[in-house]
């Protein structure tokens, strides 16, 4: 188990899509100031190119086929921060957690 330590800083966002593609309506992304896609994680995260989890249903679906280790998934801010402290990862194409 991971602790916020470990994550901090931490951002919860609301998903885009509100679970569709991810499985889940929140979303935690852990080290929000690290780099990803050539940007940090959160603005990548929050990007609406490419494949990024907020980008067109194409992009988005390609991403949550194969999402990153640093993003979780909940039904709700407090259980999105749960299963990414947890480690419990997004299953794919909004299917819900595993």
């Amino acid at each position: 188990m991971k602790t916020m330590q470990n994550v901090y800083p931490v951002v919860i966002v609301e998903d885009r899509y509100a679970g569709v593609y991810s499985g889940g309506r929140w979303l935690a992304v852990a080290n929000a100031d690290k780099p990803a896609g050539g940007m940090s994680r959160i603005a990548f995260v929050m990007s609406h190119d490419g494949d990024a989890p907020g980008s067109d249903d194409g992009g988005a679906m390609a991403y949550w086929g194969e999402p990153d280790e640093w993003i979780a998934t909940g039904a709700d801010p407090n259980e999105a921060l749960q299963n990414l402290l947890n480690g419990v990862r997004p299953s794919l194409l909004g299917m819900g957690t595993q």
